[in-house]
């Protein structure tokens, strides 16, 4: 099976969303916080930072991670291949191994669409993603990192 890309996952979501009975951004917040257990819960966003992460996914611009995938699943109650189809796990991934968490992940992506909440847990996030960016290049040589490092410079 052919992965789709992100503004294909993000087309299926929001077809999804608006498909009767219609959630509006905000209701579809509600329902993803309303579909992870109460221990769960807690650790997830606000309504009003979730609604604005699914104006994220519904564009293409980034995909959820798969605790979200699951979540939507849930709140939905369609699968996540349905959903997400095989699409592959987004870029921050890679850098896993280095120590960089799934909620490191989300704080930069916060960062980038609120960067006056920009806090020193996301700063130590990104030197983590720096400081193995640096050993790629050593062991790749800089034209391997041209494109992604790029991509950072816009950001």
């Amino acid at each position: 099976m052919t992965s789709p890309g992100k503004k294909a996952v993000g087309a299926r979501l929001r077809a999804v969303r608006e498909a009767p009975p219609y959630w509006s951004r905000t209701a579809m917040a509600q329902r993803l916080r309303e579909a992870a257990a109460p221990g769960e819960r807690a650790a997830l966003p606000g309504v009003q930072s979730l609604a604005t992460m699914i104006k994220q996914w519904e564009a293409g611009k980034f995909v959820p991670r798969p605790d979200y995938r699951a979540l939507y699943a849930k709140a939905t109650g369609r699968t996540e291949l349905d959903l997400f189809g095989a699409y592959p796990p987004g870029p921050g991934d890679c850098w896993r191994g280095d120590g960089v968490t799934l909620d490191d992940t989300e704080r930069l992506t916060l960062a980038v669409l609120r960067p006056a909440r920009l806090d020193t847990a996301a700063l130590d996030a990104l030197a983590t993603v720096l400081a193995g960016q640096r050993r790629l290049e050593d062991a790749l040589g800089a034209a391997a990192l041209l494109s992604p490092v790029a991509a950072q410079l816009t950001l």
